[in-house]
């Protein structure tokens, strides 16, 4: 289980060996909370919710899915990147 923590660098050095720790890079991200339990069925509701946004040129990472568990919801949230066409398989746009 993952826990978010806000904590720097001594304070993460001084957590017991058996405790790891795992930082994250800032990223901008879309989301989705969705009330109640989580279930398999509402996760694939958010993936969907999140996936029909139009976002001028940028989409969300399927690959970077991040969970919150609150006490009354399940938030889902998703990495958004910038598209660039001259990305696409290596080669230049046009190709």
């Amino acid at each position: 289980m993952k826990l978010p923590i806000t904590a720097d660098e001594k304070a993460i050095a001084a957590l017991p060996g058996d405790l790891g720790a795992q930082t994250f890079r800032a990223r901008e991200e879309l989301s989705i909370a969705i009330p109640g339990r989580g279930s398999n069925a509402k996760y694939a509701t958010a993936i969907s919710r999140l996936l029909q946004h139009d976002l001028g040129g940028r989409m969300v990472d399927i690959t970077a899915v991040r969970q919150v568990l609150h006490e009354d919801s399940v938030e889902t949230a998703m990495e958004l990147l910038t598209f660039d066409e001259s990305d696409v398989d290596g080669l230049p746009a046009g190709r």
